[in-house]
């Protein structure tokens, strides 16, 4: 009995020490093939993900109990563009020292480009300090979600994005 308490002891420890694997699973239709590995993947590793796309996030959400925390972009945008927080300016100068200009990051995001997309980021066109705004909230969620920095991968195919170039 003391036997099986240990072991079942050793077994929750194991599992309470997996290392974590942060995906991104985008607009493309891999969404089932990432969910396929990471049910492979979940025994070794704490599987979080951001899904793009509505239909994404509900084929996901339909496979929750593979990951530990889905995160959706489109959720994530809408409480960007309702956060009234503005960028703090200090922070952003010390972000530029670090990795240079956010707008080579901003302007990573094929969403921002109206000559490519005929579609707007989020629900309606974003003035300057809105782009900001976002840049500084994007990476805020990652300071955030990294910040223990014991995430052994990040998988990442949605390569257009500023959430993938801020995390990477």
């Amino acid at each position: 009995m003391l036997i099986s308490l240990i072991l079942k002891l050793f077994k929750f420890l194991k599992l309470m020490t997996r290392k974590k694997i942060f995906i991104y699973l985008a607009y493309r239709n891999s969404t089932n093939q990432f969910i396929e590995l990471s049910k492979s993947l979940k025994k070794k590793y704490k599987i979080y993900c951001l899904v793009f796309g509505y239909e994404n996030f509900i084929t996901v959400q339909r496979n929750k109990s593979v990951f530990e925390e889905i995160y959706s972009y489109e959720k994530l945008i809408n409480n960007f563009y309702n956060n009234k927080i503005q960028a703090d300016k200090k922070k952003l100068l010390d972000i530029e020292t670090k990795i240079g200009s956010i707008w080579n990051i901003i302007y990573s995001d094929r969403q921002l480009l109206d000559y490519y997309y005929d579609q707007n980021y989020g629900n309606k066109k974003s003035k300057y300090d809105e782009l900001i705004k976002f840049f500084s909230q994007w990476h805020d969620f990652f300071e955030n979600l990294f910040k223990n920095k014991d995430f052994k991968y990040l998988i990442n195919y949605a390569t257009a994005s500023m959430p993938a170039f801020l995390s990477t």
